[in-house]
């Protein structure tokens, strides 16, 4: 599930424990140029060859963008690209950040 590099141990689980819920997205562009002020729906495509998934999307008040799936994802990886969409239109995508900045 993930690395701890300090005990220099693998951390492990069950395939439910793989499954993301949410997740944060780093430097985002927006296409429209500006963040939307309040949370909206999307699909998210969270690596090239992915099919997309229904969740919502919201900017935090940090600035951060967080994703919300409506149902858990697998294969989440920091450093791939999250693309959000409005059926067929791109609105905006970043890249999906550590899991240690996943903390909300």
């Amino acid at each position: 599930m993930r690395k701890d590099v300090g005990r220099n141990a693998l951390v492990v689980g069950t395939r439910e424990q793989l499954g993301r819920q949410s997740l944060l997205v780093r430097d985002v562009n927006w296409i429209s140029g500006e963040a939307p002020p309040q949370p909206i729906p999307a699909q998210i495509k969270i690596r090239y060859k992915a099919k997309r998934v229904a969740g919502m999307v919201a900017v935090l008040a940090d600035g951060r963008t967080q994703v919300t799936f409506h149902d858990p994802v697998f294969g989440v990886t920091a450093g791939q690209t999250a693309v959000f969409y409005d059926n067929d239109k791109v609105l905006g995508g970043g890249i999906i950040a550590d899991r240690e900045d996943n903390i909300l």
